[in-house]
This record gives structure tokens, sequence and C-alpha cells, in this order.
């Protein structure tokens, strides 16, 4: 069914975000967990600081605005939040996208809810990460796109490229959007490249947008940052840091035999868990496609596939699958396509049963993922936080980590929810990386009376305090073959002691 009008698509928005922000609700991370990179990004905009490589600033100032504006819940919960509003977002526009190239109703809110349970993309969206906003940045590009093929007008273009250009400000990976973007302005119009004003438009919309990344060097300068994972001083330092240079070395670092061997039987598995049979309908909605006049389209939305699947394919990290979102956001533009010519076909169909069969598929993916993705009972690294922070010293303490993520916790706790102020410290997992090791670090601290700095808080650790330990089995064992004594506190904390 097609109903007509504006007043039907807000009808078919709210119904989009109604059943998302529901079920992303229902399922939100309560408080602090899931990743270093998560907790940090619980705090990290409340204090204006700046996160890991290369910093985010999009994100980061939104997510400032976000938390201060929000008068309730906690700190991490409303980070959390923001994820979830804009996933709604990222959908309500996939949704307008996929009707936009002649879907229909059913068909364009079914694909959106569907993404939107896409099992990456949900988990995404319940935890405060930076993936939803990409999404949302994606499909916005590609709709502004659609509109200015159709009408030519210069507006919509600048708006395209504008919406494009700051999302860089969110994650490097839009890059792989760039020779989609390129070749569907010269296919659609190429005459708009030898038309000097327009050029000077965009080009200044486009460095506009660029400056969003003085944020880094602005916020490394200022003393009074609380927390900055970055060491920006000087332009050489600052180009590295924006351009993700501390993750180079893991990009392309796959042969060809390799990426047809490992990496693309990897993809093809994530995508069927991620859309299960429904792939199966992207071939019809890429015909579909096709037979309406929408091939330069479809080719736009064959290198925007292309381009973030082998980007992501080449690099070389653990959670690779969230890589894959905007790749899985290409695919269910298709399968909506698909699903609009399969309604289309069985139009003497009681609407109905029509509308049954387009709503079990969202309820297919619900009912399949709830129990992957669901976050609303994931209190355990929390409340082990709050006990673990408890038992320790009235007067002050310092607290050994043993990898990154714990370390984030840690400071979402120091920072974000003000435990530092009671006089506790972050002694990080890296803390023996540039010295002698981490016995030795320890020891300087704890025996010698050495005070020590951590880089990412700016600030010196007075020297005196008790020293606790998160660490793993094999640390415990390096701090007791240096001859340092651990007593157990409670369950993964203990005390260490100096040598007898």
């Amino acid at each position: 069914m097609q109903l007509p009008g504006r007043s039907s698509r807000v009808v078919l928005d709210a119904v989009v975000a109604s059943c998302l922000g529901a079920v992303y609700l229902w399922t939100l991370m309560p408080g602090t967990g899931y990743s270093g990179d998560t907790a940090i990004f619980q705090f990290v905009g409340k204090v204006l600081g700046v996160s890991h490589a290369p910093g985010s600033p999009t994100y980061v100032l939104l997510n400032h605005l976000w938390v201060s504006a929000l008068p309730f819940g906690s700190l991490a919960w409303r980070a959390n939040l923001l994820s979830a509003v804009l996933a709604v977002a990222a959908c309500v526009v996939l949704r307008h996208l996929v009707e936009g190239l002649g879907a229909g109703a059913f068909a364009s809110t079914a694909a959106a809810i569907a993404f939107g349970l896409t099992p990456t993309f949900w988990t995404q969206s319940v935890v405060a990460e930076v993936y939803s906003l990409h999404a949302l940045f994606v499909a916005a590009t590609l709709l502004l796109l659609l509109h200015w093929s159709r009408d030519r007008r210069d507006g919509l273009l600048v708006a395209a490229c504008a919406v494009y250009a700051v999302s860089f400000g969110n994650h490097l990976t839009a890059v792989t959007l760039l020779p989609a973007f390129a070749w569907f302005v010269w296919h659609t119009d190429r005459h708009v490249f030898a038309r000097p004003r327009l050029a000077v438009v965009v080009v200044a919309v486009v460095l506009a947008a660029a400056a969003q990344y003085l944020y880094v060097p602005w916020r490394c300068a200022d003393p009074s940052t609380p927390f900055a994972l970055a060491n920006v001083n000087d332009p050489a330092s600052f180009v590295a840091f924006v351009t993700g240079g501390s993750f180079r070395g893991r990009m392309f670092d796959f042969t060809w035999g390799q990426m047809l061997a490992d990496r693309i039987p990897l993809y093809l598995a994530d995508l069927w868990h991620q859309l299960g049979p429904l792939v199966a309908l992207a071939p019809l909605g890429w015909i579909a496609l096709r037979r309406r006049r929408s091939s330069g389209f479809n080719t736009l939305l064959a290198l925007a596939f292309a381009g973030n699947t082998l980007f992501a394919l080449g690099y070389r990290i653990g959670d690779i699958e969230v890589l894959f979102i905007p790749s899985t956001l290409v695919v269910a533009v298709w399968i909506g396509c698909g699903m609009g010519e399969i309604l289309d076909r069985l139009h003497r169909f009681p609407q109905v049963l029509r509308l049954a069969l387009v709503a079990g598929v969202p309820a297919a993916l619900l009912v399949a993922g709830l129990p992957e993705v669901n976050r609303h009972h994931d209190t355990a690294i929390q409340d082990s936080l709050e006990r673990m922070l408890t038992a320790l010293e009235p007067t002050g303490a310092v607290v050994l980590t043993p990898n990154y993520n714990v370390s984030g916790f840690l400071w979402y706790e120091l920072i974000g929810e003000g435990w530092q102020q009671r006089g506790l410290y972050l002694m990080p997992h890296n803390a023996g990386e540039s010295g002698a090791g981490l016995a030795a670090f320890v020891r300087a601290y704890l025996v010698d009376g050495q005070t020590y700095r951590v880089p990412a808080q700016r600030l010196e650790v007075p020297a005196g305090l008790p020293v606790y330990c998160l660490c793993s089995v094999e640390q415990r064992g390096v701090l007791r073959n240096d001859g340092l004594r651990l007593v157990r506190i409670m369950p993964s904390l203990y005390r260490v002691l100096p040598p007898p």
C-alpha cells in the first residue's frame, strides 16, 4: 500500500521511530561497560576531552551538547541513549531513501526497521559509540545525492557535500564513500565541475567542515583538559593523529590470496549473520533499480558497498564487524527495493496479508537478535567497579589496570563519576612500557617514593598512596617475581606491598 502525501510519510517515520526507539530503550545498556572505547565515549564529551585517534570531534561535541542538556539519568546512560537516538534517525533517513527509490511504504518501512535490528548495528545503538552517527551520515549523504540527481538544485548538492564533509569528523572510514560520491556527481552532471562559483561554495563548505579538527590541538594545548589520548604539539603529530596514523600498519594488511580464502568468506558469514535469508532479496532489488531507470544510483550504491567492504576486509582488527555497517546499510537498500518488487507483484493480495508478510521480517530479526544484543541487565562491570572502588582506602589509592578496557572503565568512574576527587588514581595498563618494565615501575613508586605521570590525564600522581592491582595472572606473576607481595582483597583485586 502506498500512502499519499506528506502526512503519510510522517506516519511511516513515526512507525520506524517508535518501533526501534522502544526496542533500543528496552535493550539499552544502563551504565558503563562493553569496551574501553565505549567507557571513554561515555565521559569524554562531558569533559570536552580527546578520545583515541583520530579524535572524532563531531561525535565528541555532539555528545557534550547531549549529555549537558539531558537533565536525568547517569552520565553513561545519557551517552548510551545518544547512540539510540542517532540510530533511530539513521533508520528514518534510510526509509526515505528506499521509498525514494520506488519501493513503496510497506517495503521501505520494513527495510528500515530490519536494518535497525541487524545485530551489529543494534549492538552499537545501545552503547556509547560512533557507528550509529556514521550510519546517519552515510544514509543522509545518499538521500541528498538522490534528490539532487532528480532536481539538480545546487543547494542539494552543497548540502550533500556538507553532510559528507562533516562525517569525516566522526569516523575516517567515510573516505571509502569518496569514489562513489565523485563518480555519481560526474555521471549525473559533469558540468558542475566547470562552474567556478559552485566550486568555491563547495570548497568553502569542505574547509569549514575540516576546521572541526582544530578541536584536537585546542584541547591538547589547554592544560585544564582533564583527559586526552593524544600528544598533539606540532603539525606532524597533528596530521598523524587525525589521519589515524597509529592504525595505519593494520590497513591493507592482507594479500589477495588471503582476501579470497579468508576475508571474503568472513564477510559473507557476517552478512548472513546480520540479515539471514533476506540477503536473497538484494539481487532482486538491484534488478528492480535498473528496471526503474535508476542504474546510475545503483552504481553509486555498488561503489559505496565495494569501497567500504574492501577497506574493512583489508583492515586487521578484532571487531571488524562494526566497519561493515555501511555495507549492510547499502544491502538493506537493495533488500527494501527487492521487497517492494515482490509486494508490487502481490498487489491482488489483501493488504492485511501483505502487511503481515512485511511485519514478519523485522519481527523475526527482533526475536533472533534479542538474546545476543540485549544489554538492559548488563550491569556486572558497573557493579564490580563500584564495589571495588568503595573497598579502597578512603584517604586515596592507586589502581594498576591489566588492559585498555579496564583502564577505560576506571577512567569513566574516576573522571565521569568523580571518584578521582576522593583521591583515587589510575596506574594505566601500559605504565611500564617506556621504562624498565611493569614491576620496576611499580617498585619505583611503592618502594622508592617516586611520583609518576598519567599522560592521558595530564597529572602527576602524588607519592605515598597504597597500590592495588586488577592485574592478570601473568602480571601478578611479574610483580611477585620482583619481590613484591600481593594480598587478595576481593575477587580480582589485590593490595601490592613492598618486599618484606
